[in-house]
This record gives C-alpha cells, sequence and structure tokens, in this order.
C-alpha cells in the first residue's frame, strides 16, 4: 500500500512538472517576440551634442529564486544613457502595447528619469524621456552598430575635451604580460616602448599602465598621478570601481577623458580616430591645413 502511495505521489508530482514546463515554454514562445523588437543596441536618428542617446538591449535568463529546479523565464536587460556619458542599467523593465498594437518599452533610467519607447512601423523608437522635474525630452531612437556610434563620438568631442593649440593630448595604454592581444597590438603601434613616428602622433604623450594581468582591473591609482582624479571621474560617471581586461585604452584631453576602450578593435573605431581627430583639432587652431 505504501509503494503504490509513493508512485501515485511521484507520477502526480511528474505530471504538475511536465505542466509547468508546457506552460513555460508556452510563455517563453509568446514572449519572445516582443523581447526580440527591441534587442539590440539603438542609437539617436539625428546624434547632436545634445540629443546622443543609446539603448542597448539583449535576451538574459531569469530563475526564480529558491527554486532550483525552475524552468528559466526569458527577460530583456536594458541601458541606457548619453553615448558620451556612458550606459547606466534601466530598472523596472515593462514590455507592454500601445492602442495601435504596437510594441512599447518603458523603464526608469538614471536619475530617476523615465523612459517610454514604441517600435514603429518603420522599425525606429519614438517616445521621450522624462526627467525628475517633470521635464519632457523626445526621443527618437535607429538601429545602429558601435563602429556608428564610435565614429560619432571621435568627431563629436564634448567642448571641454575637445583640442586647441596648447592643450595636451595623451594616451594611457593598459598592458599586462601575459595578454597575447597585448602584444599583437605593441607589435603594430609602438617602438622601442613608444609610439612609432609614422603614426604622426608627436604631440600625443603616451604613457603604459601595466596591470600585471589580463584578470586584473585598472584603478585610478593604476594611471599616472596628474591623470588619476580624471579616471575617478570617469569611474564614478559610469558606476564602476575598475575597468577590466586588457589592452584597454584611455584618451585623455585637457586633462580629461576624452574617450576609453577595451580591445583593439574598439581602439581601432573609436579612440584611433579620436587621436587623430584631436591631433587635427590643435593644427587648425594653431593656423595649419
Amino acid at each position: 500500500m505504501g509503494s503504490r502511495t509513493f508512485r501515485t505521489d511521484a507520477i502526480r508530482e511528474w505530471l504538475l512538472l511536465l505542466v509547468f514546463a508546457l506552460h513555460a515554454t508556452a510563455v517563453q514562445a509568446q514572449n519572445a517576440p516582443s523581447l526580440q523588437e527591441f534587442s539590440g543596441l539603438w542609437f539617436a536618428s539625428i546624434p547632436t551634442a545634445n540629443n546622443a542617446w543609446m539603448l542597448q538591449a539583449y535576451l538574459a535568463n531569469s530563475y526564480s529564486t529558491g527554486q532550483s529546479d525552475s524552468l528559466p523565464t526569458p527577460e530583456l536587460v536594458v541601458y541606457f544613457g548619453s553615448a558620451d556619458e556612458g550606459l547606466k542599467s534601466g530598472k523596472g523593465v515593462a514590455l507592454t502595447t500601445d492602442a495601435t498594437g504596437s510594441p512599447r518599452l518603458a523603464f526608469h533610467g538614471d536619475s530617476c528619469c523615465k523612459v517610454s519607447l514604441v517600435k514603429t512601423g518603420s522599425g525606429r523608437l519614438e517616445g521621450d524621456l522624462v526627467g525628475a522635474d517633470g521635464a519632457r525630452l523626445p526621443l527618437q531612437l535607429k538601429r545602429s552598430t558601435k563602429a556608428e556610434v564610435h565614429r560619432w563620438l571621435a568627431g563629436n568631442p564634448n567642448p571641454k575635451v575637445r583640442a586647441s593649440r596648447d592643450s595636451r593630448v595623451e594616451l594611457v595604454y593598459v598592458s599586462a604580460a601575459d595578454c597575447v592581444y597585448c602584444r599583437r597590438w605593441e607589435g603594430q603601434y609602438l617602438e622601442t616602448g613608444a609610439l612609432k613616428t609614422s603614426l604622426g602622433w608627436t604631440d600625443v604623450h603616451f604613457w603604459i599602465a601595466d596591470i600585471g594581468s589580463y584578470k586584473g582591473a585598472f584603478q585610478a591609482r593604476n594611471a599616472p598621478p596628474h591623470l588619476q582624479a580624471a579616471v575617478e571621474r570617469l569611474l564614478a560617471r559610469i558606476e564602476r570601481s575598475s575597468l577590466r581586461g586588457t589592452p584597454s585604452f584611455l584618451l585623455f584631453v585637457n586633462g580629461e577623458v576624452r574617450n576609453y576602450a577595451l580591445g583593439a578593435n574598439d581602439f581601432e573605431t573609436l579612440v584611433k580616430p579620436s587621436i587623430r581627430a584631436a591631433v587635427s583639432e590643435k593644427a587648425l587652431d594653431a593656423g595649419f591645413k
């Protein structure tokens, strides 16, 4: 009798798990298209100095706390902010539809602002950002690529980091002894520990910050002393205690971080054109063509 009861309970538990699994699969299938509507990188359709908003969203699996055997539920992870200030995590992400049935994404951004965006028939995101003071700012974003955002950032610096004839342009290269990619970058850009003269960057002051291992972290104390305060301001702005990974690059103009990047690819698409732009800005301000 006890064995039969055990089998009945086991079958009942198995059926409940099967129903739960089928329900979770159905929910996932139902939600996936809506989640995919917003996945990817979005940038201002017409970026300007005061309108360079960027949104990055991707799918992630969420697991119920306290239930080790729970099945994952897909959710949308959102990061939002001004491209030149850095992205920050969106809170309270909600997906709904508007009166016309178009997908709507809403979340809380930095400084208690509220963002609401609708996916239009043309494939863009349109909506607004409402600040803590109630001020409303219209938003219009289009699908973009990191390289496209980098091109805009390189040529449109914040006025305080735009170079003039007397500006000091400095590049901090974060390296590590066990970083294979660092050796490749050095072979292309360095000569006896300095930037190759063939690059034409003679006005660029170059520093190497060795953090020991590619698994290490770059902190303000790893920067040259006169740049440490600027690194601390950068880390506070992007809400991080350090930058991880090598090779990494930080470009300073007028003692402030103009751009920073992780990896050789981002050096090519962001930092390298930013260096060229800064050098050109210095030359133009000095009266040279």
